[in-house]
């Protein structure tokens, strides 16, 4: 069975165990060097946050012999220890003014990443893009970041030039060298 098939039956397998409060979605998601990963995520119904869990550990898992049941229990376990308790406000994201403070830049290879810098702001350099991002640490999240999007610019009514600027000012305050 390809992994696609897997994710397949197992997102198929969640749902069942999880019932009609939980939706379950394949996610297929663009990484750096065009590297694609492919993952579930699974959002309750009245929840804000659908994490994405990457499914490779739990395929390889099968390909070993595990029961598609047991991998799901496994799945369902990692779900459970991993979402934030109660509700987490996420509608800080959709405000420039609280976001700015956090934005950083990093470089990527031009080439290797032509797909995904179809859907990021970036600005060339040399033979690599200054792409941004979003640095998110919090008691209930923890630790992330969040690649920033053309639709992100378009919701912030912001421009290149204004991200470019706001990570030269954020970098050496959130990553000093």
């Amino acid at each position: 069975m390809t992994k696609t098939d897997f994710t397949d039956e197992l997102k198929n397998v969640l749902q069942k165990k999880l019932g009609d409060k939980y939706s379950i979605e394949r996610q297929n998601v663009l990484k750096n060097n065009n590297v694609v990963f492919i993952g579930i995520s699974i959002q309750k119904k009245n929840k804000k946050l659908a994490p994405t869990i990457y499914i490779d550990s739990f395929y390889e898992d099968y390909l070993r012999g595990s029961a598609l049941e047991d991998i799901a229990d496994n799945l369902i376990s990692v779900y459970k220890k991993e979402i934030p308790k109660g509700d987490i406000d996420i509608e800080f994201f959709t405000d420039y003014s609280m976001v700015k403070k956090n934005i950083c830049f990093k470089l990527i290879n031009r080439s290797k990443n032509e797909e995904l810098l179809a859907d990021i702001p970036y600005i060339e350099f040399l033979d690599l893009a200054i792409v941004f991002f979003y640095c998110h640490v919090s008691s209930e999240l923890g630790e992330g970041s969040i690649l920033i999007r053309n639709s992100h610019m378009d919701m912030w009514k912001c421009s290149k030039d204004d991200l470019l600027k706001r990570a030269k000012k954020n970098m050496p305050k959130m990553y000093p060298v």
